[in-house]
């Protein structure tokens, strides 16, 4: 069995490589659709790599980016980049043009490494000055100056955030980070020279830092599968056609090949199914179990770009299934301090609700600052002067038994009418109902940049393609408080996605934006400001919107037939029963009182 021990994390990573690439130099290292590398010809191109850098960076300072489709190569410059001393900014060729240009600004970067038909994408998002170098044309350099050798502790890869939320943001991985993420993996799943590893999402995620070292530091292959290529069917056939042993996704991948296959098809091959960057249902491990080998091993975790690596994770025990609504993310790993803070930053009891703090000297080095090639360090643990603190924006819960359950992201934490609202929460209930395939929620704001309303974004199951607005409102209503259901839901075909599968929350917004604002408001509309006006009273808060209700406000049934009430004796009339049981929005109950004005006249 392949061993990962400490030692192997006191020296930079091009060490290790080197000497896993001379042990197994005649083996299979990666394989993408079309073309497959062994070991000794992975070696030999990133140090062809690593010479064509130091020959086109000679005297000048800066990061490599590296603009390549999903295939061979590009492990291959990622290591040639770390051979020549230089740390790599990985682009992700399927993103708009503006986005990498952005990117390459703020990095700084010296030089791009780029072949064939992206040489001129990198030569439009490239500065003045900087080198592209063709890696498949620069091959002169089979001699020359010795590229620099960098130490452990030194930065070598800078992570650009996803940017769901704001500013993307360079994360530095030291080449420690690197081979602690590596370790990890290797420990947990057991890895061998005989598996055959996963890559399926963007290079330039953290996910794939993970495979990618994960293989090529344990003298496994790795196995380069697009699903933006080959689709959901495509990417079932390869898996099975490349034998992969070790899975790693989100659960949405994993659906979508789970539906892509023969009710009684298996990729019997996979004995590790690693899980994560989304939450994970209990479905997603009865899928694992369906569609792998019967004596898979499902596991999930915690991690983020900054933490460095996973700070929580576990191999998923069925036991516990009715014990939690979905499986918990595990316990922290032994190596990084976790703490759970409410917001003054004190430590929460079991049970409760509190914001995940990691510490460890294996978070990552903090954020990049391409202007001067310096970073930005993350505070120092005042209990270990070598570690980092990451207050990491998770929320979770500790059990009793040790085990930490995610309850969602401090940035999905609202207030609206007065009530705290996570909306984590209420996604969770969504994609529990049949009728749901995916959803998401986001919160409504007005010009001020105040929360109004709750907006829930569902993509149905086709066998519930009729299921109507109200009725996943209704659902929701039975397990949900009144103020945690969305005021609106609206049905998408697909939700917006980034590379890594992840739900894109600032198109979703930039969706919804475009979505039309009914007029009149009640500054326009003295009836509907007056009827606005009764239900705040009522339910005692402000800011009430015409698009708002009982529900969306958070209204109990008490306030409801207080509401009635006072509606009906304010303006003389009895509200049927049928409109009452629609949960009618303040423009509705405006709308029937001037109908009803209209009748009487």
């Amino acid at each position: 069995m392949s061993t990962f021990p400490e030692s192997a994390i006191e020296h930079a990573v091009p060490r290790r490589f080197e000497a896993i690439a001379r042990a197994h130099s005649p083996l299979l290292a990666i394989q993408d659709t079309s073309k497959a590398l062994t070991y000794a010809e992975l070696l030999s191109l990133s140090e062809r790599v690593a010479l064509a850098i130091t020959h086109a960076t000679a005297g000048r300072a800066g990061a490599v980016a590296i603009l390549l489709d999903p295939e061979v190569s590009y492990p291959a410059a990622m290591l040639g980049a770390l051979a020549a001393g230089r740390l790599y900014v990985p682009l992700d060729a399927d993103v708009p043009t503006a986005r990498n240009q952005a990117i390459v600004a703020a990095a700084g970067v010296c030089a791009i490494l780029s072949k064939g038909h992206l040489l001129d994408t990198a030569r439009g998002v490239a500065p003045p000055q900087t080198a592209i170098i063709d890696i498949d044309g620069d091959r002169g350099f089979d001699t020359g100056p010795a590229p620099r050798r960098s130490e452990a502790g030194d930065p070598a890869c800078v992570l650009y955030t996803s940017g769901s939320t704001g500013t993307p943001k360079g994360v530095v991985l030291s080449h420690t980070n690197i081979l602690k993420k590596a370790q990890q993996y290797t420990h947990t799943a057991r890895i061998t020279p005989a598996d055959r590893l996963l890559v399926a999402r963007a290079m330039s995620t953290a996910g794939s830092v993970r495979s990618i070292y994960g293989a090529l530091l344990n003298g496994a292959s790795l196995h380069i599968l697009p699903p933006r290529q080959l689709g959901a069917a495509g990417l079932a056939h390869a898996l099975r056609a490349h034998r992969v042993t070790v899975y790693h996704s989100a659960p949405t991948l994993l659906r979508r090949i789970h539906d892509a296959l023969p009710s009684d098809e298996r990729l019997d091959a996979v004995r590790i199914a690693s899980l994560g960057g989304e939450a994970v249902e209990w479905d997603d491990f009865d899928i694992c179990r369906l569609r792998f080998s019967p004596d898979v091993g499902v596991y999930t975790g915690l991690n983020s770009t900054e933490s460095g690596g996973g700070y929580c994770q576990w191999f998923i025990d069925d036991a516990l299934r009715h014990s939690t609504r979905r499986p918990p993310v595990g316990r922290p790993l032994p190596d990084r301090r976790v703490t759970l803070v409410d917001d003054e930053g004190r430590v929460v009891g079991d049970g409760e609700v509190g914001e995940i703090v990691v510490a460890s000297r294996h978070v990552a080095l903090g954020y990049w600052r391409g202007s001067d090639c310096t970073v930005e360090a993350f505070p120092s643990d005042p209990e270990d002067p070598n570690g980092r603190i990451l207050k990491t924006g998770d929320l979770a819960i500790r059990r009793s038994d040790g085990l930490i359950e995610f309850a969602g992201r401090k940035d999905h934490l609202v207030k609206l009418h007065g009530q705290r609202i996570n909306c984590s929460e209420i996604e969770t209930a969504l994609n529990g109902m049949r009728e749901v395939n995916a959803a998401a929620v986001i919160v409504r704001r007005d010009a001020t940049g105040a929360a109004r309303a709750l907006v829930g974004y569902v993509v149905r199951e086709p066998a519930f393609s009729a299921t109507l607005d109200w009725q996943i409102q209704a659902t929701l209503a039975q397990t949900l408080p009144r103020h945690m259901v969305p005021s609106r839901i609206l049905f998408l075909n697909e939700l917006p996605r980034l590379p890594s599968l992840k739900i894109d929350r600032a198109r979703l917004a930039e969706m919804d934006a475009t979505q039309p604002i009914d007029l009149p408001s009640r500054a326009d509309d003295p009836l509907l400001d007056e009827v606005a006006g009764i239900f705040e009273a009522v339910l005692d808060t402000t800011g009430a919107s015409a698009d708002d209700n009982m529900t969306s406000l958070g209204g109990d049934s008490l306030q409801a037939t207080t509401l009635v009430a006072a509606i009906e004796g304010r303006f003389d009339v009895v509200i049927p029963e049928d409109l009452l049981a629609e949960d009618p929005t303040i423009r509705l109950m405006a709308d029937w009182l001037r109908s009803a004005e209209r009748a009487q006249a």
